[in-house]
């Protein structure tokens, strides 16, 4: 009783302000703290001062004369009502882990060394005050994870759930305050000798055994509650019975004028929470830029992200040449627009696919512009295209070219030059061989024999010249 809180200790940060009539606080894993709070205010309360109630609240209380924070959040619900020769005002909110379960949003983090503490020091950068403590194990997250129509809080809970673990908040402090996984340090209270209610929770015991737990054993699952005057935070470690114990959950509330604290204790085991995905990721597809590529693998720039070291290596889907994936395959290059599937739940089993967006045929010569016309193009500029006139293979646009006609014909064009190297033979066989040169038309072989025809004549050379 020495350490007990009155109701005359405890008071609101509202002008007017009485007394407290009513309190209730609730902080259970994975959820934001509430509060129900009913304060008498004075009758002369003005009513241009209920709006302007601000969104946050705070309720104060004063321990062996210094003074503490018991709640501080975000107010949800607020109404005012007569009372006799007062106004009673009525409160729900919820503590300051509430700003970060507003806005939903998309991301990616494609760093598969980040750890826990890494993604969660990204995300929180964003909000201006805070405080978070991070009892997962320092070490790589080892898969994507990609962030889906999902707030913050949302996307903590889910991401500490591959360690089997969540959120727990805690109201007591004036910003954003809460712990990743429970507390790896004991608190400083001892509660032996106080009265408990005991229990055991064989539906959870089942429900996880059923989720893949098959070791988990039923001493594992004995709760305590207990009432004390002592305030703790959720998912603080207690030393309890000569073994250590984990706060469950918290009820706060008044009893004949004492803040009385109800607190359950489990064992580790018991809070254990079982992994869940995103389900609403199943199916969709995410639009890229391809950053770099890797025989079958891709990486890519999503939204307005930085390509960095460790980026993510997608899977690509790509037509092989053969059933078992050998051979050539079809690849896009950097700069190409790509999209992320995601055929279920689970980030790691998405791939990249090819995309086709925003382009219109320029023209009548624009290949994407007749179905009947197919191309592989080159980064570089080099060709090949299958027409209904044959096969063109171009390298570099105006560069040398070889034309297959559908008729049987070959044409072949270089502005460079054309070299037909043959170490035993090289024959042509035709009914009608035509030569044109502009300059000159020059045969000649190694030891000097030649036939030179030009605008001055026909010029022979050789050891022996026949003539018929």
């Amino acid at each position: 009783m020495l350490n007990a809180i009155t109701y005359k200790d405890i008071y609101l940060s509202l002008p007017g302000f009485l007394y407290i009539r009513k309190l209730e606080i609730q902080e259970w894993p994975g959820k934001h703290g509430s509060m129900y709070v009913e304060a008498v205010m004075v009758e002369e309360t003005d009513e241009f001062a209920f709006y302007e109630i601000p969104k946050t609240i705070s309720i104060h209380y004063r321990n062996q004369g210094i003074e503490q924070i018991l709640f501080q959040g975000v107010i949800s619900q607020c109404s005012l009502k007569a009372w006799g020769n007062y106004q009673v005002l009525k409160i729900q909110a919820q503590d300051a882990t509430y700003w970060m379960d507003i806005d939903k949003k998309n991301r990616c983090f494609q760093n598969t060394n980040q750890t826990v503490a890494d993604i969660i020091g990204e995300i929180m950068s964003e909000y201006e005050e805070n405080d978070s403590i991070c009892n997962i194990p320092d070490e790589p997250v080892g898969e994507l994870l990609f962030q889906y129509e999902e707030t913050d809080w949302e996307f903590l809970n889910r991401l500490l759930s591959k360690y089997h673990e969540c959120l727990y908040s805690s109201a007591i402090f004036p910003t954003i305050h809460y712990q990743a996984g429970v507390s790896i340090q004991e608190e400083a209270v001892n509660w032996d000798g106080l009265s408990y209610r005991k229990k055991k929770d064989f539906g959870r015991l089942e429900y996880l055994k059923q989720n893949g737990f098959d070791s988990l054993l039923s001493a594992n699952f004995t709760v305590y509650n207990l009432e004390c005057y002592d305030i703790v935070s959720l998912g603080s470690q207690i030393f309890y019975k000569g073994r250590p114990w984990y706060v469950s959950g918290i009820r706060r509330s008044f009893r004949n004028g004492l803040l009385v604290n109800d607190y359950e204790l489990r064992q580790k085991e018991s809070m254990m929470a079982e992994r869940y995905y995103n389900s609403r990721i199943t199916g969709i597809s995410v639009y890229a830029i391809v950053a770099d590529t890797q025989r079958d693998r891709v990486q890519v720039i999503m939204q307005e992200e930085a390509l960095g070291e460790s980026c993510y290596w997608f899977p690509f889907s790509s037509v092989s040449s053969s059933s078992d994936g050998s051979g050539w395959y079809c690849m896009p290059e950097k700069g190409e627009s790509v999209r992320i599937y995601f055929p279920t739940e689970r980030e790691q089993e998405s791939y990249v696919i090819t995309c086709i967006q925003g382009h219109a045929p320029s023209g009548a010569g624009d290949p994407m512009g007749n179905p009947a016309v197919r191309s592989i193009s080159t980064e570089t500029e080099n060709l090949v295209q299958f027409s209904e006139a044959g096969i063109l293979i171009e390298a570099k646009k105006g560069g040398a070219k070889v034309s297959l006609g559908k008729e049987g014909e070959v044409c072949i064009y270089a502005p460079g030059g054309i070299d037909l190297s043959s170490e035993e033979k090289c024959s042509f066989e035709t009914k009608t061989m035509e030569c044109e040169a502009v300059v000159s038309l020059q045969i000649q072989d190694d030891a000097g024999a030649g036939i030179i025809a030009g605008p001055a004549g026909m010029f022979l050379n050789g050891q022996e010249i026949y003539e018929n």
